[in-house]
């Protein structure tokens, strides 16, 4: 299994994502080496150095979409799960990703059944989805600022078939939103889907005091 995360840093505006370093990185290695069983490698792309094996950004992408980078051509071999940076990882998942057909692309369903790009798993070629968007950079970033679909998630799920990895009402993901009040007891993912909720600005939740320990005295504007 390939574990991917992207850092990209823009050091002249410090502004969101620019609170992301090294240690968020360092944080979500440590999360899966103790919620993942099996052999697996764990790579970053980033424009920055980081403690884990890197591979340098090569496109101009600003924000979420340097995360279409994850399908250049020629990067993996074998599965790839990608996981955004403030995932918070709870409890093992090894047999989240056993089970899954390898022919398929898996997405998450976040709460209003829309497709979010915080968790991703495939195994082939996607590079499609890099090669096109470098290519309409301008028109499709632009065609996805706006509407209910937005960003890279958008752009992606509009662009390949997808499954949902909690499609069956599975209870492993727990989302974090101001607006979402149902809560997961003991989920094996806890995820944030607004710009304004972080594990760093959530270090009272109960689940972040108990599986965000390597960050939790850090100082973030998350």
């Amino acid at each position: 299994m390939n574990f991917v995360c992207v850092l990209r840093q823009d050091p002249a505006t410090k502004k969101h994502p620019g609170f992301y370093d090294k240690e968020w990185v360092n944080k979500l290695r440590n999360g899966v080496k103790r919620n993942y069983s099996k052999p697996f490698n764990f790579v970053c792309l980033s424009n920055v150095e980081t403690d884990v094996e890197t591979i340098p950004l090569e496109s101009d992408f600003t924000n979420w979409w340097a995360k279409l980078e994850i399908f250049r051509p020629n990067l993996f071999t074998g599965p790839v799960t990608y996981l955004d940076l403030d995932i918070v990882l709870c409890n093992n998942f090894t047999n989240i990703f056993d089970s899954l057909d390898t022919t398929k692309f898996y997405m998450i369903k976040e709460p209003g059944n829309n497709p979010n790009s915080s968790i991703m798993h495939f195994q082939g070629d996607y590079s499609h989805l890099y090669t096109n968007a470098v290519k309409n950079k301008e028109f499709i970033t632009a065609k996805y600022s706006k509407g209910k679909n937005l960003g890279d998630q958008g752009y992606i799920s509009d662009n390949i078939k997808h499954e949902f990895l909690n499609g069956t009402e599975n209870q492993s993901f727990q989302f974090k939103h101001h607006k979402i009040q149902t809560q997961i007891s003991n989920p094996k993912f806890l995820i944030f889907i607004s710009k304004h909720q972080k594990p760093s600005n959530n270090q009272n939740l109960q689940l972040v005091k108990d599986n965000w320990k390597d960050l939790i005295n850090k100082k973030y504007k998350g």
